[in-house]
């Protein structure tokens, strides 16, 4: 899976950002004559100004920052795209994931459970993915079992071995995020993770190989 976050801007365009800003990942600051940028103030031709490559390399520089529809085009057919809301409306996200043909063929995922309950009702037939934090207590397990997702992606810090196997007898898949060093990489597979969310998914099939490869030889 690649991970996909949403963000919407001032014009309602759906683009892949992680941050509220554009100050990391940009050069809007050059751009704009200001700090702080944030998404939701500019407009689709605006945004198409700033170059959101160069802060990861000269290789990378004039790479704009990507619509979700052309996103969701590029991964087509290659994986799976596991979309994040950050802010959009549940409405807009279904028209885009409608219009690029491919609602059977994501996972939508969200902290805002509200949100996730919109686009549930929406289209009860999408995948979901419920994010989280801190302690999976009954009644938060209770919360989970009403917003009919799929998934639980809760943050590794928090998430115990015993919240993964609760999570399993409940019927969920379950991920942790964000995990890279390699030790812990080892330890969330040790636990049964069924995904795992990192910045170096190399590292992780790295890991996989070796482990596969010890197994076979024993």
């Amino acid at each position: 899976m690649v991970e996909l976050d949403v963000q919407t801007t001032s014009d309602g365009l759906l683009v892949c950002l992680h941050d509220a800003t554009l100050d990391r990942t940009t050069d809007a600051e050059d751009v704009f004559g200001r700090t702080k940028v944030a998404i939701r103030d500019v407009d689709a031709g605006e945004l198409a100004r700033c170059d959101a490559g160069s802060f990861r390399g000269a290789t990378h520089a004039g790479t704009r920052v990507p619509s979700l529809a052309d996103a969701l085009a590029m991964l087509a057919g290659r994986t799976v795209p596991m979309v994040e809301h950050k802010t959009c409306s549940a409405e807009a996200m279904l028209a885009v994931l409608r219009d690029a043909g491919c609602v059977d063929d994501v996972l939508v995922q969200s902290f805002d459970w509200s949100w996730l309950r919109e686009i549930r009702a929406l289209a009860p037939s999408l995948t979901l993915g419920a994010l989280g934090s801190g302690e999976l207590t009954p009644e938060r397990l209770a919360e989970i079992d009403a917003l009919g997702v799929s998934m639980v992606h809760w943050s590794a810090s928090t998430l115990r071995v015993a919240d993964v196997e609760a999570l399993h007898a409940r019927g969920y898949l379950v991920c942790a995020y964000t995990i890279d060093p390699e030790l812990s990489l080892l330890g969330a597979v040790a636990a049964g993770l069924d995904a795992i969310t990192t910045n170096v998914p190399a590292r992780l099939v790295a890991i996989l190989a070796r482990r596969s490869a010890r197994v076979s030889g024993a």
